[in-house]
């Protein structure tokens, strides 16, 4: 096993390893006393990037069929032109 990379206890407590976590407005370290307002208020933010983001992939998609669309239609009309010049 990698000691460097394995947590090491002091004081029994465990150390070497990440004490916070992220949110929209940085990083919260645990331990510290946070809010029950500090966590909803960036869960509703969290709410309305969710929303945002969901918005932002239905438009993406409405985009790609879009496009699938016009290029099955350009495909058809490929395939006349060469029905076409096939049976001339």
């Amino acid at each position: 096993m990698n000691r460097s990379l394995s947590p090491q206890f002091a004081s029994g407590e465990l150390i070497g390893l990440c004490n916070c976590f992220f949110c929209s407005s940085g990083c919260i370290l645990l331990g510290t006393a946070v809010t029950p307002t500090v966590l909803w208020e960036e869960s509703e933010i969290m709410q309305k990037e969710l929303k945002l983001l969901q918005y932002q992939l239905s438009q993406h998609q409405e985009l790609l069929l879009k496009q699938l669309a016009e290029g099955r239609q350009a495909q058809v009309g490929r395939w006349k032109l060469l029905i076409q010049s096939s049976g001339q």
